[in-house]
């Protein structure tokens, strides 16, 4: 009986922001990925657009609400410095509870004074005059790996694309915070 009063509480709690119907009180519309046979993001980018940028989904009896505007989340995540669910971002963080991921980084921190003084910190290295200084060694990595690929494109050659882009990244990294070629 008091799991019944507290699923009805949560529906009723969330009642007021739009969404889809529920198929089941307890299950939520989990049902939908079955009978649709999307991905989640799929079934998500299809109610965006009939809810809006903003809707509830029931996974389970578990609200989601998803914000699929950029300046939403922005506005919820800086402006209002809204919570995040801890939960949600350790399992980002730390995959299976124990590997690290992401770790405590610039994405997964909850600490919003934290997560200013490390914004600050990064934020001078994305400046539009830093990066266009930077163009020359961004290109010279670029024509290395063409010069690469034209070597190998026969049509036959099987590349793993994956392992030369990250090939390709460690170079610029390496060239632009190291000076190294």
């Amino acid at each position: 009986m008091l799991f019944i009063l507290f699923v009805w509480n949560e529906h009723r709690k969330y009642g007021h922001i739009p969404g889809p119907k529920r198929k089941s009180f307890f299950y939520g519309n989990i049902s939908e990925l079955k009978d649709k046979g999307q991905l989640l993001c799929e079934t998500f980018l299809d109610h965006a657009l009939v809810y809006g940028p903003v809707f509830v989904w029931w996974y389970l009896c578990t609200p989601i609400v998803v914000i699929s505007s950029p300046e939403l989340i922005k506005y919820g995540l800086i402006t209002l410095n809204l919570p995040k669910v801890p939960s949600s971002y350790n399992k980002v963080a730390y995959l299976f509870g124990r590997f690290r991921f992401l770790g405590s980084g610039l994405f997964t921190q909850l600490n919003h004074n934290i997560w200013k003084q490390k914004r600050r910190l990064i934020n001078p290295a994305f400046h539009r005059g830093y990066l266009k200084d930077l163009i020359p060694q961004f290109n010279t990595v670029a024509d290395a790996l063409i010069a690469k690929l034209l070597k190998v494109a026969d049509g036959k050659t099987v590349v793993d694309m994956a392992d030369e882009f990250q090939k390709a990244t460690l170079d610029v990294i390496g060239k632009v915070a190291f000076s190294m070629d």
